[in-house]
Parts: structure tokens; C-alpha cells; sequence
């Protein structure tokens, strides 16, 4: 007979949800298991190839930095053809558009916002709410699941292509995302209860010894997206990211409520006193510390003191908001001009802590997504997926040994730079839509990055020539410098000893990984961040426009020397020659296009400019005749929008 302690007895008695909840650990635990074996195979095989092609040692790899790497595989490729189609490698079409091809056309997607990033909550109001698995759905509906537009890792389907199947193409991807929210739906209490675990076994140690931790702000999934260059690799955005962290912290500390400032001194003066007596009672009588809820009141104690903390401002102010906000531009580069007029305003700084916020929102973002993201991917994406499928079909190019890549990576200042940003010397070229330009300068600013990092990399005619004009408004600006002017401060840095004075006409010279935000050293030798010249430069031609009454016109002759700022901007008006047709300038961050399909902005941007419609398929056919950046002879590039797609051999 069997007795009551069976082991067989206890296992019948067990909860289902017990049951349940260890299934799911296990499942998280393989998970994480079955992820981490992969990456080690992964890194195997990448340090195979430095050892065994690049011929980079391990103990040579810590020299090298990432130019470096790509200036070897360059001289690789000349004697072993890595890639047969070619005998010289590209730095931005072969290396770069295959490693960061879907990272771009996520970049893209955010900067036009067509991904819906926004949830509007009650009692609050819009939110940006974009998390990790939120993420992971987008990924697989338009990357790698088995009906998404890419057919492969590197070709977008055949169907996307043709303009007249657009219709029937998006009603299958509507069906689609439909499936994949039904399938998230049926699973959202396991995958709830994954989150909860992975949660706890990531951060159950952090509230014990650090819990300040949760009280402090990170970057969000949005802001990674949205303040990044086009193809910018995850190191040199998280060099970015870390280096502006402490200019975002003081600026969000600038906005605290005195109130609150003061029943959070109240909460931590009490409990600071009660965690200091149960402390040196458990000193004097060491027996205390095992009486029942002790250990646990001191922790809880412990937590309580740090919370509290983190509502006290510091009494030390590390500048205005104007100021902050400026040197953040010149980290960051991607600050609307909302922001830069209005630094001071709450609802500035609620828009910038979509972008840099608390630890612990991020967590809880993160807990509710498998309860949130079936019904944004029904009833926020689903909408747009004529928007999305116009969107690759206008956007996308093929590119001869790569694939289908997105056009806004190619960085051409003549497709899709901004009227506000971009430098268009030829008044009769054809300058890029509302629909086409990228939003906040991204194509200007990734560009300049990108020569930056790769000085030896040759762009297009259109952008050399941009380039050249930024780096002669740097010259210029540089010659004009006025000791001990706060404005003129924000663009200098101090010159290394070390380094001598860098050439300041040559785009090479400007690292974007050395800024900073200081004015010209004792010896008289400054150095100018060509990115945050360009800012300026924007400024510049934002101001001129807001006295003239208007957002954009047109100039047919340069302007008298009269109109130039007094302190030696004489190239600011070739930078900037103004479009023909009114248009808003900047998109702001919370403020994306409104849900209109891309052929409905088309329309509207036709009939504003008094111009008669073109064909659809035609509109980003005109303004692609121009060179892209890093062309070569050897390179056959095709825009994915005509009805019989462009074969090329992968």
C-alpha cells in the first residue's frame, strides 16, 4: 500500500499551474541555452575567418578598429575574389549594406513612420511604445517569416515589384499580420508568464543590491531606431548613445516636481532611520538578525532609501536647457526643432523621455508586450500594409552581388535629401519629394558619418560635391571664430597636443566618436565637428525662413552679402536653395505623417505644388536618374518599381 509521503503521492498533488509555470522555465531556460550555443558557433566561425582569411590574430584584433578590418578585407578580396562578381570591394554596397540590410530598412521605416510606434493611453495620452518583442513580430512579417517580403536574406519577392499586383499583394500581408496577431493572442499567457521568468531571473539579483538600478534611464527601443544613422554598425551607435547619457540625465533633471522633491527627503529621512536601528540592533544583539522578518524589513528598508533618492534633484545644475539640448545635437544630431525652440516646456521633456526612459518602464513595457502587441499588430499595422508594401516597392534597389538593398542606405543627397538640409547646386536637378526625402536630415547627417569613419570610401558626384560645400562652411567657420562667443562655442573642440591641428578642409580628418562641446584652447587651435557644423547650418536657414514669413521658397539668385550672419557664414546660401514647392521642414518626434496610404501623399504633394500627377510608378523613377553614393563601374544598380523587375545574378 502506498504511504501518504510518495514521492509518486506528492507529484499527483501538485498544482497544474506549478506545472505549467516549470514547463515554461524549462522552455526558457532551453531557449536561452539554445541561443547562447548558437552565438558561440557563430563567433567560432568569425574568428575562424579573421585568423584564416584576414589573417588577424587575436592578439592583433585589439589593435585593429573596424576601418581597419574593412581596409583588409579590401586587399583579401583583390587575391582570393570573396565575391566573384567583383574585383574590388565597396566599402558601403559590400560590406556594409550586407550586414546592416534589414537594420536599414528598419531605420527607414521608423524615420517615414510607417511602423506604428504610438499607443494612446488614457489619463496619459500618446505613448511610444516599441519593445523587444514588438520588434521580433515586425522582423518576422516583413524579414524572415514565410510570407514576408523578403523571400530570402537578401531579395525582396518578385510580387512587391510590380505596381499592379500592389493591391492583392497587400491583402495577403494584411492576412498575414492577422494570422501572426491570432497566433500571439492564443499564446499571450505563456509567453506572459516567459517574460515574467526572464524578468525575474535577469533582474531579481539587481533589487537586492542594486536596486537604484531600476530607478535609472536607458535608451529605448524607439530612440535606438530612431536616433540612428543609416548604416551605422551597433558599436559606434552605442558609442554615441553612452557618450551623450550624461548630458540627457541633466537635462531631464532640470524638470522636477518641488512637491514631490520634498515627500521623497520625507520617505528616506524615515526610512533611512529605521534601516540604521534594525542595522545597529542586529550589531548589538547578533541573535536579531534570525527573529522572523528582520533580514527582510532591513532589504525592504534598503530599497525604500534608494527609491527615494531617485526623486531628489541634485542641487548642482549642469546648465539650462537650452544648452543641454544643444550639446545633445551634437551627439545625438536627431533633435527636432521643437525641441531646440521649446527645451524649456513639459511637453519637450515628456517627448524626450519616450526616448531616454526609466529602466523600470522599460521592464514593465517589456511584461505587458505579449498582452499589447496582438492588438497593435490587428489593429495599428494591419491597416498599413498597402503603406508598407508601396513603401518597399518604391524603395527598395537591387544592387549586382548583394541583393535588394533600401534606397535610403545609398545616402544620395539628390534622392532623398531634405530641402532643409540638402546642398543642390544645379537649380534645374530634381529634387526628391516629401515622400522621398528623409526626415531630420538623416540622409545628409548619415552621410558626413559615414566619410567620416571611411575616408578613403568614394561617393557619387551629387555627394562628393555636398560634402566638399560642408567642409568649406567648416573652413569658413573655423577662419571667422570669435573668442569667447557662447553661440560659436557649441561647434569647436580642443585640438591633441598629441594630433596637431587637424586639416579642417579635408572631410577625413573629423572622427564623430571625439566630439565634444568646448571652445578653442590656449594656443588659438581649434578643431570644428563638420556634423555639428551642418546642424548649425540648418539653424541658420530655419531662422531665415521663419523671418521671411515662410517654411521653404524659392531662390533664383544668391543673396547680398548683407543677409549672411555677421560672423562669417559666407557659404550658407549655396548650402541652401530653398525647393520649389512649400513643404515642412522637420517631422516632429511624436508627430508622425498621418495614415494615408503613400499614393495619397503623392496626390497631395502634387496638388499643393500645382503640378499635374505622374504615374506612381514614375515618381521615384524621375528622381533616381541622378548618381547614388559609392557607385562603380562594376556595380549595376536598379530601383525595384517597374513592373518586370530587374534580374540580377546574387
Amino acid at each position: 500500500m502506498m504511504s501518504c509521503s510518495s514521492p509518486l503521492l506528492y507529484s499527483c498533488s501538485v498544482h497544474p499551474i506549478v506545472i505549467i509555470l516549470l514547463l515554461v522555465a524549462m522552455v526558457a531556460w532551453s531557449h536561452r541555452c539554445i541561443k547562447n550555443i548558437w552565438a558561440i558557433y557563430k563567433f567560432w566561425e568569425i574568428r575562424n575567418f579573421y585568423k584564416n582569411t584576414l589573417k588577424i590574430s587575436l592578439s592583433e584584433l585589439r589593435d585593429f578598429t573596424w576601418p581597419d578590418v574593412v581596409e583588409r578585407l579590401k586587399k583579401v578580396q583583390i587575391n582570393h575574389r570573396l565575391i566573384i562578381q567583383k574585383r574590388e570591394l565597396n566599402e558601403l554596397e559590400d560590406v556594409y549594406h550586407r550586414i546592416l540590410r534589414f537594420t536599414n530598412y528598419e531605420v527607414a521605416l521608423i524615420n517615414k513612420a510607417i511602423l506604428p510606434t504610438k499607443l494612446y493611453v488614457p489619463f496619459y495620452g500618446e505613448k511610444v511604445f516599441l519593445t523587444g518583442s514588438l520588434m521580433y513580430n515586425y522582423r518576422f512579417l516583413l524579414f524572415h517569416g514565410p510570407r514576408a517580403v523578403f523571400k530570402d536574406s537578401f531579395s525582396l519577392r518578385d510580387e512587391y515589384r510590380d505596381g499592379k499586383q500592389r493591391e492583392e499583394v497587400a491583402r495577403k500581408l494584411r492576412n498575414f499580420i492577422a494570422i501572426v496577431a491570432l497566433v500571439n493572442l492564443i499564446f499571450s499567457p505563456l509567453i506572459f508568464f516567459y517574460q515574467i521568468l526572464v524578468s525575474f531571473f535577469t533582474y531579481g539579483e539587481l533589487v537586492k543590491h542594486k536596486p537604484g538600478t531600476f530607478g535609472t534611464r536607458r535608451w529605448s527601443e524607439y530612440g535606438r531606431l530612431y536616433l540612428r544613422h543609416y548604416n551605422e554598425l551597433e558599436h559606434d551607435l552605442n558609442m554615441r548613445l553612452c557618450t551623450s547619457y550624461e548630458k540627457a540625465s541633466f537635462y531631464i533633471s532640470h524638470f522636477h516636481s518641488p512637491v514631490l522633491a520634498v515627500l521623497a527627503k520625507h520617505i528616506a529621512f524615515i526610512a533611512g532611520g529605521l534601516f540604521a536601528v534594525l542595522l545597529v540592533l542586529t550589531v548589538i544583539q547578533e541573535g536579531l538578525i534570525t527573529a522572523p522578518y528582520i533580514l527582510t524589513s532591513i532589504s525592504l528598508l534598503g530599497i525604500i532609501v534608494t527609491t527615494s533618492r531617485m526623486f531628489i534633484p541634485e542641487e548642482s545644475s549642469k546648465g539650462t536647457p537650452k544648452q543641454l539640448m544643444l550639446e545633445l545635437r551634437n551627439h545625438l544630431h536627431y533633435i527636432p526643432d521643437d525641441w531646440l525652440m521649446k527645451p524649456h516646456t513639459t511637453e519637450v521633456q515628456k517627448e524626450f523621455t519616450q526616448v531616454f526612459q526609466y529602466t523600470v518602464v522599460y521592464i514593465l513595457d517589456e511584461l505587458l508586450s505579449p498582452l499589447i502587441t496582438p492588438f497593435v499588430l490587428y489593429f495599428k499595422l494591419r491597416p498599413k500594409a498597402l503603406d508598407i508594401v508601396n513603401f518597399f516597392r518604391q524603395f527598395t534597389i537591387e544592387v549586382s552581388g548583394v541583393g535588394s538593398v533600401c534606397s535610403y542606405a545609398e545616402m544620395s543627397v539628390q534622392r532623398h535629401g531634405h530641402p532643409g538640409w540638402s546642398v543642390f547646386p544645379d537649380a534645374s536637378m530634381p529634387r526628391p519629394t516629401q515622400i522621398e526625402q528623409a526626415e531630420l536630415g538623416k540622409t545628409e547627417m548619415s552621410l558626413v558619418n559615414f566619410k567620416s569613419k571611411h575616408p578613403k570610401w568614394k561617393p557619387g558626384e551629387t555627394e562628393a560635391n555636398f560634402l566638399s560645400n560642408v567642409s568649406e562652411a567648416t573652413q569658413s567657420l573655423m577662419t571667422s571664430f570669435t573668442p569667447g562667443d557662447p553661440d560659436q562655442s557649441l561647434l569647436f573642440r580642443p585640438t591633441r597636443a598629441s594630433a596637431g591641428l587637424h586639416p579642417l578642409s579635408n572631410i577625413q580628418s573629423i572622427h564623430s566618436n571625439d566630439w565634444a562641446v568646448l571652445s578653442m584652447t590656449q594656443s588659438g587651435a581649434v578643431n570644428v565637428d563638420e556634423m555639428t557644423v551642418l546642424s548649425h547650418l540648418h539653424d541658420q536657414h530655419m531662422q531665415r525662413s521663419r523671418e521671411e514669413g515662410q517654411v521653404s521658397i524659392r531662390v533664383e539668385e544668391p543673396r547680398s552679402s548683407s543677409q549672411v550672419p555677421s560672423w562669417g557664414l559666407s557659404t550658407v546660401v549655396r548650402h541652401f536653395q530653398q525647393p520649389p514647392a512649400p513643404a515642412p521642414l522637420t517631422a516632429p518626434l511624436l508627430q508622425p505623417h498621418s495614415s494615408q496610404s503613400l499614393e495619397e501623399e503623392t496626390i497631395t504633394t502634387s496638388m499643393v505644388s500645382g503640378h499635374s500627377l505622374p504615374p506612381l510608378e514614375d515618381v521615384t523613377a524621375r528622381s533616381s536618374g541622378g548618381s547614388l553614393s559609392g557607385s562603380s563601374d562594376s556595380t549595376t544598380k536598379t530601383t525595384g518599381m517597374s513592373d518586370a523587375p530587374h534580374k540580377t545574378d546574387h
